[in-house]
């Protein structure tokens, strides 16, 4: 096959009348591929973007590619100009935490970092978090994860939020240890005492090599509630 290279076509709804003339016609073939961003699978809606193949090129709708780059997309009719801009945030993730729940194709993801609000009138102590949907398969409870909103976030408790962008954070097998950290926060959640928990946040996880256990520290960070910290162990 001759050599792929990434073209761009206008994905973009364009409102002005544009005369097409026999010199400017091209014949192009629709071409159904796979769009993998930064890991992670996205389905493009084939009613509203095409992917084509022309002599060997492929040109994909920009306005697509785009926006799973947290990117915005314009156009000058005047210019025939198309403008794409970078988010300045596109960096810094929406949420950080950790997988508590994954159902019907979305995941809870759960901040450990606390944040006061007592000064406003609000609660003394507040963990982020968000229903996260457009998530790859592959997504499990334990896993840690930055998540990069795509549109705004509902403001119900948990939040919900569009995915536009997802990176598992991976950690390091302890020495001497048998499991993942994220298999034994999964255990730990699963565990039938906290099952009710709605908001499980996890404060810290630790493998004690001597007692070949790990040692979860976590709390219920449901709103109005005045848990404290609790430990959990859970063998290796």
């Amino acid at each position: 096959m001759k050599k792929f290279i990434l073209g761009l076509i206008f994905g973009i709804g364009l409102t002005a009348t544009i005369g097409v003339y026999a010199s400017d016609s091209i014949q192009a073939y629709l071409f159904p591929v796979k769009f993998v961003f930064n890991g992670v699978s996205k389905e493009i809606d084939n009613s509203e973007y095409t992917t084509l193949n022309h002599q060997g090129h492929a040109y994909v709708p920009v306005r697509f590619i785009a926006e799973n780059m947290d990117a915005t997309v314009r156009y000058q009719e005047q210019s025939k100009t198309i403008f794409i801009d970078q988010n300045a945030n596109a960096g810094i993730p929406n949420i950080q935490g950790y997988i508590t729940k994954v159902e019907n194709n979305r995941i809870l993801v759960v901040s450990s970092e606390q944040k006061d609000f007592s000064s406003t009138g609000g609660v003394k102590e507040f963990y982020d978090a968000v229903w996260v949907s457009n998530v790859p398969n592959e997504v499990k409870v334990g896993q840690q994860v930055q998540v990069w909103f795509q549109g705004g976030v509902l403001t119900s408790y948990p939040g919900q939020a569009r995915s536009a962008k997802i990176s598992f954070i991976t950690s390091e097998k302890p020495k001497n240890a048998t499991l993942l950290e994220e298999q034994v926060i999964e255990k730990a959640i699963n565990t039938q005492a906290y099952s009710d928990f709605m908001i499980f946040v996890i404060k810290e996880v630790k493998y004690d090599e001597i007692t070949d256990k790990w040692q979860i520290r976590f709390k219920n960070g449901k709103l109005n509630t005045q848990e404290q910290e609790q430990l959990i162990e859970i063998p290796d």
